[in-house]
């Protein structure tokens, strides 16, 4: 039996409460301030002020509805998460589906849930061929820093790699 292990660039035991969104309780990847000066992630604030015009951490009326980018914050949630990147997930912490996504000739994504606390519930795990390995694992670790795209949790390796 082949031995798994997941790479994953968030070791979330120790990440700053700062970097957690108080609406969904997970870490911004956009996070936006309102006027009373909280930060949110940009789709659940968005969300809340569909249907309140509160803050949803003070419950107090927001004068304005404007959401401001926190870029600072979202470098240091970004800067955080590449230092994270040699922490590891065991495939046992993943129950991963039988039949994948997508399937072609460099790789395969398959749909998971982690049991790992801190973690995101759902996520997608794509298998790449030997050949796609290293050039798509650099693309991800490119693209994982742009809000609306894609969270990189690292890579995963089989003993015969």
């Amino acid at each position: 039996m082949m031995q798994h292990e997941v790479s994953i660039s968030k070791d979330f035991e120790d990440m700053p409460p700062s970097f957690i969104c108080p609406i969904t309780n997970e870490m911004m990847r956009d996070p936006v301030s309102t006027c009373d000066g909280h930060s949110y992630e940009r789709s659940a604030i968005e969300d809340w002020l569909q249907k309140h015009n509160t803050s949803p951490v003070t419950n107090l009326l927001l004068e304005s509805t404007i959401l401001i980018p926190v870029h600072a914050l979202r470098n240091s949630i970004e800067e955080w998460c590449q230092k994270k990147v040699k922490s590891v997930l065991k495939l046992s912490d993943l129950k991963m589906d039988e039949i994948a996504l997508h399937s072609n000739s460099t790789k395969e994504i398959f749909r998971a849930e982690t049991k790992k606390s801190g973690m995101p519930s759902s996520v997608a795990v794509l298998k790449l061929s030997k050949h796609a390995k290293l050039k798509e694992a650099n693309l991800f670790m490119k693209i994982s820093n742009h809000p609306s795209i894609v969270s990189f949790f690292g890579l995963c390796y089989e003993d015969n790699d």
